[in-house]
């Protein structure tokens, strides 16, 4: 996974605290299934910076939900 966080977001230390929360937040999604292998990349606007870490997770889970659900083998 990659991130695209441009100095719009603000500097380095909102920059890595933003991208350290989007990582949580994915690792977790990752691993109960909701992330098809591959290769992501995952941007954040300016409004990140100022939103709280449940409500980032909020909209991370609301993101991820409108991607298509991984084929059960059977």
């Amino acid at each position: 996974m990659a991130y695209a966080l441009g100095r719009a977001l603000g500097p380095a230390v909102v920059r890595n605290r933003v991208r350290r929360r989007l990582r949580a937040g994915l690792a977790a999604a990752s691993s109960d299934g909701r992330l098809l292998p591959g290769y992501y990349l995952f941007g954040a606007q300016a409004a990140a910076a100022t939103r709280s870490y449940s409500e980032l997770m909020f909209d991370l889970t609301h993101l991820l939900s409108r991607l298509p659900r991984p084929v059960e083998a059977g």
